[in-house]
């Protein structure tokens, strides 16, 4: 949807179908995020109507709503254009979950974390590693995983829901799972760690 502005005023929100094409050339556009008070909110919900080309009940009505009674209306902007990139379909899931991903790792690396192939590694947002921490390709850490400073994560390694101390090498192709691995430790290749106890509890 366009925001139809008279100077600083927003006046109303426009659908995409429902716009003109002088509307449809304005490049500022409803991100669909709202903060409305309650109150006032449900009130005027009771005035909407699906009078449009989709025979919808559109949320954006209400900003019309408010302005017709001389409420206030504030519009916050971003700069950055992929904070409201909209999900309708699984390529845009993908896209959004990559972009997700790369400032996730762009992060790391600011703090100190070195990637040897960012594209090929996965990392969840809940993960914490540590400063001059080395990942090799085809790593995949997820599920609260915390690892420490000065490590060395071979390639094709598997970490999930653990904890690794500093100073740890785990070599190529291992799988950790719900384990702890403590400082200084080398792990071998293509080892399996996990703790079936923690297992059960997960």
């Amino acid at each position: 949807g366009r925001i139809i502005r008279k100077g600083n005023k927003v006046v109303k929100i426009v659908e995409e179908r429902d716009a003109t094409e002088k509307q449809k050339a304005i490049k500022e556009i409803n991100a669909g995020v709202y903060i409305f008070n309650k109150k006032k909110l449900f009130h005027y919900l009771k005035r909407i109507n699906p009078n449009n080309i989709q025979k919808e009940y559109y949320l954006t009505d209400v900003i019309r709503f408010v302005q017709e009674d001389c409420g206030s209306v504030y519009v916050v902007t971003t700069d950055d254009r992929s904070e409201i990139i909209g999900i309708n379909d699984r390529w845009m899931l993908a896209r959004v979950a990559k972009l997700i991903k790369e400032r996730m790792i762009k992060e790391l690396m600011l703090g100190g974390v070195s990637f040897v192939s960012p594209e090929s590694t996965t990392i969840d947002y809940d993960v914490t590693i540590g400063k001059d921490t080395v990942v090799e390709p085809f790593v995949t850490i997820t599920e609260r995983t915390i690892v420490g400073e000065n490590c060395q994560i071979s390639a094709h390694t598997s970490i999930r829901h653990s904890v690794i101390g500093d100073d740890v090498t785990i070599e190529e192709g291992c799988l950790i799972s719900n384990a702890t691995i403590t400082t200084g430790n080398r792990i071998s290749a293509f080892s399996i760690v996990r703790d079936e106890k923690n297992k059960q509890k997960a």
